[in-house]
């Protein structure tokens, strides 16, 4: 039976935890954007440079300053919703230094969004999550707040940590990035435009200018001990390093007002699936007016989810908020703690969740192995004032393979 198994699956993932090695921390290294100054719409790039060192995702940071201006005809109020400066950046796509595409995600503003209001508690938000731009109550504090009849702009700077970015830089457990997985990595950010990523007050004056300027990359370098670094060396000479990561695949969808009944099929092949969050979106949250990241909930709802493949078919049924909260949960309990509070998930997220990763896998002796091909979903909804956008985010398990040439990575 387990040769079976092994020869239904495309591939076996190995989870277990590396041996601990000493570390000694080194000065941060600034690696700056291509170019400096940025409008809203156009595409950020940069390249890292590491050496020998290790980085750490955590304490590496991407940093920008945004600047703003009025018309000199009053206050001008802008916040970003109940987001962060994550709302920037509507796209990102990772590269190896050999060329290899290690991610290509669209709408990936919507999905930090939603996968930080699940796993962030609220002491995150008024400390990490205020550096990158989230407030307690956005409807009131602005975070551009000024009289533009005096001198007319304000420049205000926010952080991301890296491994916030996107779950690449996180990788499966929280471990260091080698220096062959780092060195040349390149990075592309897409940005939004401007009024999808600040939420305007009703008495704000109207914009004039806004740029994004002083983007860099504040890179936390690790050196590991000299016997430590000897053995990664020589592993990656030999048969090349692996880095495991979570990615997002994520499918967007318009549902009109009356139509109540809704197949959804997410036909990506992967070998091991983790979760899937469902939320609709207003089709006209692209405007100062309103909050772009405020997720509407839908009344009179049935989520059927059905998980497709030979050996472990499966159907969940998600009807209230309260199955979908207690997925959450089950869905992040293990790697953040419970954080969400039930208030916090039905005011402000919205989402339907199905926990992929619990409920189809075989768990032997550290090792996890998942057959997953497909994932679909029956969306039942009563009729709607309006049409909504409706995203599925799939989070699923790549693998990053690397020599001292080449680069591969397998889903």
């Amino acid at each position: 039976m387990s040769k079976q198994i092994y020869e239904q699956n495309r591939m076996l993932y190995d989870f277990k935890k590396s041996s601990s090695v000493k570390l000694v921390p080194t000065d941060l290294q600034t690696i700056p954007f291509d170019d400096q100054t940025y409008n809203f719409g156009d595409t950020m790039t940069a390249t890292f440079t590491t050496g020998e060192y290790f980085l750490c995702p955590q304490k590496t940071y991407v940093s920008v300053s945004i600047k703003v201006g009025g018309d000199d005809s009053g206050l001008l109020k802008l916040n970003f919703g109940r987001g962060s400066i994550a709302n920037l950046w509507n796209s990102i796509k990772i590269y190896t230094k050999s060329g290899t595409q290690v991610s290509n995600v669209q709408n990936i503003d919507l999905w930090t969004k939603n996968r930080q209001t699940m796993t962030k508690d609220e002491f995150w938000k008024l400390s990490v999550g205020h550096i990158q731009g989230y407030r307690s109550d956005p409807a009131t504090e602005y975070i551009f707040n000024i009289n533009t009849g005096i001198g007319g702009t304000e420049e205000l700077q926010f952080k991301i940590k890296l491994s916030e970015l996107h779950p690449f830089f996180k990788g499966t457990e929280d471990k260091l990035l080698p220096p062959e997985i780092i060195d040349n990595l390149r990075i592309e950010l897409d940005t939004n435009a401007f009024n999808k990523v600040f939420t305007q007050g009703e008495t704000a004056s109207p914009i004039v200018s806004a740029v994004i300027s002083k983007s860099e990359i504040q890179m936390a370098l690790v050196k590991v001990n000299d016997e430590s670094l000897d053995v990664v060396s020589d592993i990656a000479i030999k048969q090349g390093l692996k880095w495991s990561y979570s990615d997002v695949f994520i499918t967007t969808r318009q549902v009109a007002t009356d139509e109540n009944n809704v197949n959804v099929n997410i036909d990506k092949a992967c070998s091991y699936a983790k979760n899937i969050v469902s939320f609709l979106r207003n089709t006209d949250d692209n405007t100062l007016s309103t909050d772009s990241y405020s997720y509407p909930q839908v009344q009179s709802n049935r989520w059927n989810y059905r998980i497709h493949n030979t050996l472990y078919p499966y159907k969940r049924q998600v009807f209230e908020t309260a199955d979908s909260y207690s997925s959450a949960i089950d869905a992040y309990d293990w790697e953040f703690g419970t954080n969400l509070k039930y208030t916090d998930f039905v005011s402000h997220n919205n989402n339907y969740v199905t926990n992929l990763k619990t409920d189809d896998h075989i768990l032997h002796s550290g090792e996890y192995l998942n057959s997953n091909k497909r994932v679909e979903f029956q969306f039942e909804k009563a009729t709607l004032p309006n049409a909504k956008f409706l995203h599925s985010c799939l989070e699923y398990v790549k693998v990053l393979s690397v020599d001292g040439v080449n680069s591969r990575c397998d889903d």
